[in-house]
């Protein structure tokens, strides 16, 4: 199973926060990003700031997600986005 999944269950559970929902959606958007899926890590990242409107980490891995939807970071490793203030985890 992978991180993605165990976020799914951690959000569906039903037991979480707003805050701790809010980090559970941005680091399911990382895990998808990791995966490559782009447009599901834009989806989980907007969702979070719904939950948290002020937190710039996640206007950054919003950033990141809709640069690599658009194609503009195609080439770009995640490690190479990361270090360049690209996607974190919460």
């Amino acid at each position: 199973m992978t991180a993605a999944h165990h976020y799914t269950v951690a959000i569906d559970s039903g037991a979480l926060s707003r805050q701790n929902r809010a980090i559970a959606y941005n680091n399911r958007g990382v895990a998808w990003a990791r995966l490559g899926d782009y447009e599901r890590a834009l989806a989980d990242f907007t969702e979070a700031r719904a939950l948290t409107p002020g937190d710039s980490i996640l206007f950054s891995n919003i950033q990141a997600a809709e640069q690599q939807v658009a194609g503009n970071m195609a080439t770009a490793s995640f490690a190479e986005r990361k270090r360049a203030g690209g996607l974190w985890f919460l």
